[in-house]
C-alpha cells in the first residue's frame, strides 16, 4: 500500500515561511538572519558542512529550541513553538538522524505514540494493530508484525517506523535529517520512494543529506547554509554536485581533495608484518571467516544489509562471543572482553555516535576517558591539566573545531566523530576498528577523518573500516573484503575501483540468492 496521492486536502494550502531566523547561545551566534520557505508538495534540500547551522535551523522550525531572532509563519500566520509537540499540532514534524524509538515496546505502540483509537475510552489490541498497520503500509513495512518488539527491527525498519510515527500525526511538513545515513543502496531506495510519494500526496519535505547525488535526484530546490548563514539557493537544472560543493565550501571550484568523480585505488602501499589473524571465525551471522590484517594497513569490510559487517567487528573486539574460530593478535591468542582488548591496544568505534559519547561531559573528558586512569593525581583524581593539554594536542591532530571545555553534544556530527576517533590516539592504539566512521559526516570532515586514518597508518597503526559507502572504501583502503550473508566471497586488492566493488557485491549477492532459491 502506498500513500493516497489523490487526497491532498490536508496539505495543499500549506506554506511555512521562516524570516530572519537567528539563534545565540550566550555570546556565541550559531545562526544568523536565515530565511527559508517551503510549500505543499515541495521537496527542498538542506545542505551544508557539519556545524553550518542545519541542525539549529531544524530545531528552530520544530520547536526543539526557540530562535533568538526572526519569525515563523504558517499559512500567513505567525507561530511560536515552545515544544516539538506544539509544532506537531500544526503539522510540522522532524525525523532525527539518530534512531530514538523505544526498544522494549511493540511496534504498534511505537507508531501510535499513545494516540490509540478508542470508543468511550475503550480500545482493543486489534484496533491498535489495525491503525498502526495503516501507517506501516505507508512506509513499505507491510510485512512487519505490529506486535513485534521495536528493538528487534533492522536499522532501516527502525528508521521507517520513526517516519510512520510522524505520518500518524498527519503532518504537512516532514523534515528528514540524514535519512539514508549508513544505509546501503537497496534500502536507501525505499526512503527515496517514500519521499516521492509524500510529495505527490501534497506533504512538504525538507531533505537533509550529505549524499549530494540524493539531493540532486530528489529535490527541485536546494538551500545551503555556511557558518550559520544562508549561502545561497539552487533551482532545477542548476542543482549539480559542482554547484552544491561551491555553496557548501564557499568556492565555485571543485576541490578534488574532497570529492572526485571516479573513486579508485591504484596505490600499493608498503605495510608491515601480520598483526591480526582471524581463522575460521563464526558468530550469529558470520560464518567461517578468515583473513589477516598487516601493520600499517587499512582493511575495508564491504557488504549489503545483513552481511555481518558490524558483527565481525564486535567479534574481534570481544563484544560478542564467537561460536567457532580463533583470533590471533600480535602472535598471541586474543581472549577476554573489551577491557582485555583495550589493554592490548585495540580500539573500537561503533556505528552509533550516541553509544560512544559520554553525554553531559566535556570534549576533554570524552577525548581522554580511555587514558585518564594512567594520569590520576594521588591515584584518585583525574589530572585536569593533563586532560586539557592532551585534548588540545589530540584536537589539533584531528582538526577538531571545538574547545576542550565544550560539552560533546554541542559539537557537530563530524567533530563528535573526530573526538571518538581521537580518544584512541591518546592510547597509542595499534589496531582500530571503525564501524561507519563517516556516516552523516560532511565532505570536509570526511576528508579530515580520512587524513587522520592515513597518518595513523604511517605510524604503524592498523585500521579496519566497515562501511556501506563504497566510494569511501575504494578511496582509503589498501584491501577490501566483500561479505555476503556472513561469508567472505572476494578480496579486492589494488588496482580496484568503485564500479568493480559494486559489481562484485551485487554479483555475489545475486548468486547467493539464486542458490538459496534452488535449495
Amino acid at each position: 500500500m502506498t500513500l493516497d496521492t489523490n487526497d491532498k486536502s490536508s496539505s495543499t494550502a500549506f506554506e511555512l515561511v521562516a524570516s530572519g531566523i537567528g539563534k545565540m547561545y550566550g555570546p556565541i551566534r550559531v545562526l544568523g538572519d536565515v530565511s527559508f520557505q517551503i510549500g505543499a508538495g515541495e521537496v527542498v534540500g538542506l545542505i551544508g558542512a557539519n556545524g553550518a547551522g542545519k541542525s539549529t535551523l531544524i530545531k528552530c522550525l520544530t520547536g526543539a529550541v526557540r530562535p533568538t531572532e526572526g519569525a515563523i509563519l504558517i499559512d500567513g500566520e505567525g507561530v511560536t513553538f515552545r515544544t516539538p509537540d506544539e509544532a506537531l499540532s500544526v503539522g510540522v514534524a522532524a525525523v532525527p538522524q539518530e534512531v530514538t524509538i523505544p526498544t522494549d515496546r511493540p511496534v504498534a505502540e511505537t507508531v501510535l505514540l499513545g494516540r490509540f483509537p478508542s470508543t468511550w475510552g475503550f480500545t482493543s489490541r486489534s484496533r491498535v494493530n489495525a491503525a498502526a498497520k495503516t501507517h506501516l503500509d505507508r512506509v513499505h513495512l507491510a510485512d512487519v508484525n505490529p506486535n513485534r518488539d521495536a528493538g528487534s527491527l533492522t536499522p532501516t525498519q527502525k528508521r521507517l517506523v520513526m517516519v510512520a510515527a510522524v505520518l500518524a500525526r498527519d503532518p504537512k511538513l516532514v523534515i528528514l535529517d540524514e535519512p539514508t545515513a549508513a544505509l546501503p543502496p537497496e534500502e536507501s531506495s525505499i526512503v527515496h520512494q517514500l519521499v516521492r510519494e509524500l510529495s505527490v500526496a501534497g506533504v512538504a519535505v525538507v531533505y537533509v543529506s550529505h549524499r549530494l547525488h540524493e539531493v540532486k535526484d530528489l529535490c527541485t530546490r536546494v538551500v545551503a547554509l555556511r557558518n550559520g548563514r544562508l549561502a545561497g539557493e539552487l533551482h532545477g537544472e542548476d542543482i549539480t554536485r559542482h554547484a552544491m560543493l561551491g555553496l557548501i565550501g564557499g568556492t565555485v571550484e571543485p576541490d578534488t581533495l574532497l570529492v572526485s568523480e571516479e573513486h579508485s585505488h591504484h596505490e600499493v602501499r608498503e605495510v608491515g608484518d601480520t598483526l591480526l589473524d582471524v581463522n575460521a571465525l563464526s558468530g550469529i551471522r558470520i560464518q567461517d571467516v578468515s583473513f589477516t590484517v598487516r601493520r600499517g594497513e587499512i582493511l575495508g569490510i564491504a557488504g549489503l544489509a545483513g552481511s555481518g559487517r558490524s558483527e565481525l567487528l564486535r567479534l574481534i573486539y570481544g563484544l560478542q562471543a564467537p561460536t567457532a574460530g580463533e583470533i590471533t593478535y600480535d602472535g598471541r591468542k586474543l581472549s577476554g572482553g573489551p577491557r582485555a582488548r583495550m589493554r592490548r591496544k585495540l580500539g573500537y568505534v561503533t556505528e552509533l555516535r550516541s553509544n560512544n559519547m559520554l553525554k553531559g561531559l566535556s570534549v576533554a573528558r570524552n577525548m581522554t576517558c580511555n587514558s585518564v586512569g594512567d594520569h590520576k593525581k594521588f591515584g584518585l583524581f583525574a589530572d585536569a591539566k593533563w586532560e586539557h593539554r592532551a585534548a588540545e594536542a589530540t584536537g589539533r591532530t584531528v582538526s577538531l573545531v571545538g574547545a576542550p571545555s565544550t560539552f560533546i553534544e554541542n559539537l557537530s556530527g563530524g567533530n563528535i566523530q573526530k573526538v571518538l576517533i581521537g580518544r584512541w590516539l591518546s592510547r597509542e592504539t595499534e589496531l582500530l576498528l571503525l564501524d561507519e566512521p563517516t556516516s552523516g559526516v560532511d565532505l570536509v570532515a570526511r576528508k579530515e577523518i580520512h587524513d587522520v586514518l592515513h597518518e595513523m597508518t604511517e605510524r604503524g597503526t592498523s585500521v579496519v573500516v566497515a562501511s556501506v559507502e563504497v566510494d569511501e572504501l575504494t578511496t582509503i583502503c589498501d584491501r577490501v573484503l566483500v561479505l555476503v550473508e556472513g561469508r567472505v566471497v572476494a578480496t579486492l586488492q589494488p588496482p580496484f575501483s568503485e564500479a568493480e566493488l559494486v559489481a562484485t557485491l551485487f554479483e555475489h549477492q545475486v548468486a547467493h540468492s539464486q542458490s538459496a532459491e534452488a535449495v
